[in-house]
């Protein structure tokens, strides 16, 4: 469960796009660890930048909980589902997100409902390109 509300996944996501997820399967990373792999075949898009177009497939990998965020817990994709899936491109690399295997951030995959898809749209269209970092440096009176 994300604690984060769903508005600001859509306003600070740099594409998010409706999946069903064809197969998942979990394998083993190159820590031993055992990690899941979906793939998944995009059916739309919220927000998008060009990445990924309808009917392509792709691999997800959802968030699997590690030590950096001990109290957000793995998150699943169902075969046979639909997800709305959300990229956050925090500069470190801008090929991540046009990759055909991707490992999604925390609060990465959401079910595909009319209510969080009208949350994320709040977000969205609420997107002015203030992220917090610029926030924390505007001159304060």
């Amino acid at each position: 469960m994300c604690d984060i509300p769903v508005w600001a996944l859509g306003r600070d996501a740099t594409w998010i796009l409706s999946v069903d997820v064809l197969h998942n399967e979990f394998v083993e990373d190159y820590f031993g660890k055992k990690v899941e792999k979906a793939t998944v075949r995009v059916t739309g898009s919220l927000k998008f930048d060009g990445s990924h177009r309808v009917g392509e497939l792709f691999v997800v990998r959802p968030y699997a909980a590690d030590f950096n965020y001990p109290s957000i817990l793995p998150e699943h994709l169902e075969p046979g589902k639909q997800y709305l899936v959300a990229f956050y491109d925090r500069g470190y690399s801008k090929e991540r997100g046009k990759s055909s295997d991707i490992g999604l951030d925390p609060c990465g995959a959401l079910a595909d409902t009319p209510m969080v898809r009208s949350e994320l749209e709040k977000g969205i269209a609420s997107n002015d390109n203030l992220r917090q970092d610029e926030l924390r440096h505007w001159p304060i009176p």
